[in-house]
């Protein structure tokens, strides 16, 4: 949320999310971003995940 219109990169949200991150499944983020992704449409909060292709994501005001 911070981070708001700017692609949080991969590397640093797996950091803060997991920590050292070890062990984890290499699709272990994009599955936490989907269920995210579902609580936030459900709960109409206007905001949209968008993925940045080789980046990362990036946190987007919902168009209407």
């Amino acid at each position: 949320m911070r981070r708001h219109g700017r692609a949080a990169p991969r590397d640093a949200l797996i950091e803060e999310v997991y920590g050292d991150g070890g062990g984890l499944q290499s699709n272990a983020l994009d599955a936490l971003v989907s269920r995210l992704r579902r609580r936030l449409n459900a709960e109409g909060a206007g905001i949209e995940i968008h993925p940045v292709r080789g980046v990362g994501y990036v946190l987007a005001k919902a168009l209407a």
